[in-house]
């Protein structure tokens, strides 16, 4: 169990880990940024997923904080969130939120900088549909979590495919999509 936190600390430990992802995108610090945006890896008590638990209110804080990066932070936090607390299926739809914000940020990025956590984001959408296939099979529901996952490596392939033209880019990315979807 979490050891309690001040609201105050709670707030600076999200704030720092909001700051930390938005400096990595201005920054163009792609191996930062897959970092941040990896969320199965990490154990079930952190820092910032202790902190997660003390503010019930955290989507807000991170919307009025970054409100042009809303759509990608207050997700990915949620993802955060019930991965720690090991409710896979809800980890998995909010993930999926912030992984198609991430999607649509990379579109708008003139440089395939950030391929590296694109491979995290496309990676960890995996990883978590894979829990949560598990938990919803558990629980008697439908397990289509990873299905839908596979929709989401299409999508990431067609905008590389589109965006960036480049056979060596594609094909390092279908080399990742096959190894992905094992």
């Amino acid at each position: 169990m979490a050891a309690y936190l001040s609201m105050g600390e709670a707030q600076r430990r999200i704030g720092d880990y909001l700051s930390r992802v938005t400096n990595a995108i201005s920054c163009s610090d792609a191996a930062a940024l897959a970092s941040l945006l990896s969320v199965s890896s990490a154990p079930a008590s952190t820092p910032l997923s202790d902190a997660l638990a003390a503010i019930p209110d955290f989507p807000r804080l991170a919307g009025d904080r970054y409100p042009d990066l809303a759509d990608l932070l207050v997700p990915l936090l949620r993802a955060i969130h019930f991965h720690s607390i090991q409710r896979f299926a809800d980890a998995y739809s909010s993930f999926e939120k912030a992984s198609n914000a991430f999607l649509q940020e990379f579109r708008n990025w003139e440089t395939p900088w950030a391929m590296e956590a694109m491979h995290t984001v496309a990676l960890e959408i995996r990883l978590i549909a894979e829990k949560a296939d598990r938990e919803l099979a558990t629980n008697g529901k439908n397990p289509d979590k990873l299905q839908a996952a596979g929709s989401f490596l299409m999508k990431v392939f067609g905008t590389l495919a589109v965006c960036y033209r480049s056979k060596d880019l594609c094909s390092l990315l279908n080399q990742n999509l096959v190894f992905l979807s094992i």
